[in-house]
């Protein structure tokens, strides 16, 4: 019965390859490579300064280039056929990204997109950040061919995790994560600080549901406590059991208007990390308990036939980690229906 309902969940092979395509494209154009915007010049005292510019959010960018020469203008010319080129990509890339929702069956919320969207413009997944939570979840179908069920995939929450200390090379400056949310969308406030807490972690949709939540690995004894994360400029909320999360993350496409470059958790990692986080659920939130049991469900399932050596890697390495992490672990894994706690490594059973 389990593996009827993994065949009937495998996109089809046309299906999938549409996502390896899109995944070769969006990959090769990550952050610092999008050629939106163009140029634009002005009369100064004179003589002609010209500027590239892009529009963000509602805001117009300007950066100059440097005064008027006959190498300019040719270097100019080189790069207006070099966007030629990548809106002619960018609109294939369109087409691929509407045909694998289509596919998939599955709804990607628009805002949610144009977060994640100009996260991965600014660099930030570049940075270290990694997209969790539900919407990492939701890459996980395409880039495991397979159709995911359509309960385990809604929210209006977006969760990004970062580590608490990355160096910065000293010409580099840190991405203002905040900023970067708000100039998305206006409508984007920074959540007041807890009581007790000076920092905030998080922003909210203005008369909606919306958030967007910056996360960090616990540090002992300061777990749920907010830490300033300085290459991104933003508090972050420490959250226990999140190292085994992140680490060795990898890269995906997400589903939004030409497929975006984002960094993951692995998949199989992500499974186990979804029962530890439902046997730590409060009592009044089984809700979204039972949603995380159905996504570690789902992806242990699809990984059990397609990908056991990673299901297996994933429970070996947890035990590397302090007991409770896999303590937890099997107390989700109490969750899970008979069928599918049987496909799990012996070690987690």
């Amino acid at each position: 019965m389990e593996n009827n309902r993994l065949t009937q969940s495998r996109l089809t092979l046309p299906v999938a390859t549409l996502y390896a395509e899109l995944h070769d494209l969006s990959e090769a154009d990550q952050a610092g490579s999008r050629r939106e915007g163009g140029f634009s010049s002005k009369r100064i005292n004179g003589k002609t300064y010209w500027y590239r510019q892009v529009w963000i959010g509602h805001t117009r960018h300007q950066k100059s280039i440097g005064p008027e020469t006959r190498e300019l203008l040719d270097w100019m010319e080189q790069e207006r056929e070099k966007t030629a080129l990548w809106q002619q990509q960018r609109r294939r890339r369109r087409e691929l990204c509407h045909a694998l929702k289509a596919g998939l069956k599955m709804n990607f919320d628009a805002l949610s997109g144009r977060v994640i969207a100009r996260l991965s413009d600014r660099g930030v997944f570049e940075r270290g950040a990694v997209l969790i939570g539900t919407h990492a979840y939701m890459t996980y179908g395409p880039m495991l061919g397979h159709r995911l069920p359509a309960m385990a995939v809604t929210t209006q929450d977006i969760d990004i995790a970062a580590e608490a200390t990355i160096a910065l090379a000293s010409a580099e400056a840190a991405i203002p994560f905040a900023g970067i949310i708000e100039e998305t969308d206006p409508a984007f406030f920074i959540v007041p600080p807890h009581p007790g807490a000076r920092l905030s972690h998080a922003l909210k949709y203005k008369g909606g549901e919306a958030r967007v939540e910056l996360l960090m690995p616990a540090e002992p004894g300061r777990e749920w406590q907010p830490k300033f994360i300085p290459h991104l400029a933003f508090g972050a909320q420490g959250i226990p059991y999140l190292d085994y999360l992140l680490k060795a993350p990898v890269r995906a496409t997400y589903l939004h208007d030409d497929g975006i470059s984002v960094m993951v958790p692995q998949p199989a990692r992500f499974a186990l990390h979804k029962l530890i986080v439902a046997a730590n659920r409060d009592v009044g939130a089984q809700a979204k308990a039972r949603k995380d049991v159905a996504q570690a469900a789902s992806l242990i399932t699809i990984l059990s036939e397609d990908r056991e050596d990673d299901l297996r890697e994933a429970a070996d390495d947890l035990a590397s980690y302090p007991a409770i992490y896999a303590g937890q672990a099997r107390k989700g894994v109490r969750q899970l229906a008979d069928a599918v706690r049987a496909m799990l490594p012996e070690n987690l059973r």
